[in-house]
């Protein structure tokens, strides 16, 4: 297997990460492949420029989400979606964003497919919070549409599972109400358990074991130490990042 590329943070923010929250789900009855038509709200600043720009006052997406999830499952989740991909023509509409889901690694694509698993927020956040490394809470409040599918694809981003957390002491000098844990996560059986840093909201994420147990997000190949350390995701340090449903540890995000 070709080793991963690191990135770097600048890199990193080349992709729009933010909360998004679905407002409405439908069946995509013209898509080539099974999918749900989905109507997001992305935050007011967003919104507005969505509106002046390309006068709609949601954005679209088809996700296809369908082999793991109902509707009901779908319709008002606040969820990853990744805004600056682009506009695309997907049958009669333009996809506006994409809805990101995790999936598992194996090659065959419909099978990749089939696996897509929605992610969302482990608690709710306001739509059009940028998801950070640092913990910042921070608005997107425009969108570039300067994002190509190899900017996205070199960030690589796993599902693992907390075995042990604490708190990290060694890092000075972060934002006021945020606190820094070190976290071991399983990433698998072709990755196995690894070390990773969050700076999380403290009245959130109170104590590292608010962390233990769960299944969350880490960007794995961030060029920060030697060995790199995975870093996990949080939206404004308010909510990691989790699959939907339960998944085998080492899934990507698509």
């Amino acid at each position: 297997m070709e080793p991963t590329k690191l990135i770097s943070l600048a890199d990193f923010h080349r992709i729009q990460f933010v909360a998004a929250r679905i407002a409405s789900v439908k069946v995509n009855k013209t898509a080539r492949v099974p999918a749900y038509l989905c109507s997001l709200e992305l935050g007011t600043p967003l919104m507005e420029e969505h509106q002046r720009l390309h006068g709609k006052s949601q954005y679209f997406s088809s996700a296809q989400l369908t082999a793991q999830h109902t509707k009901e499952e779908v319709n008002g989740k606040t969820l990853l979606a990744v805004a600056n991909f682009p506009r695309k023509q997907i049958g009669p509409r333009m996809s506006d964003c994409l809805i990101t889901g995790v999936q598992t690694t194996n090659t065959d694509t419909v099978e990749r497919t089939a696996s897509t698993v929605l992610v969302q927020c482990s608690h709710d956040v306001q739509p059009g919070l940028l998801v950070t490394l640092t913990g910042k809470s921070e608005q997107l409040k425009t969108n570039s549409r300067d994002l190509t599918w190899q900017n996205f694809t070199a960030a690589n981003i796993k599902v693992g599972t907390v075995t042990d957390a604490r708190l990290d002491t060694s890092i000075q000098h972060i934002e006021s109400g945020r606190a820094a844990y070190i976290a071991c996560i399983d990433f698998g059986a072709n990755t196995g358990v690894q070390p990773a840093h969050a700076i999380l909201d403290s009245k959130v994420f109170a104590s590292p074991d608010a962390l233990l147990h769960k299944q969350m997000l880490a960007l794995t190949n961030l060029v920060n130490n030697n060995p790199v350390t995975p870093i996990i995701l949080s939206v404004g340090g308010q909510a990691v990042l989790q699959p939907a449903k339960p998944v085998a540890n080492g899934y990507v995000l698509a």
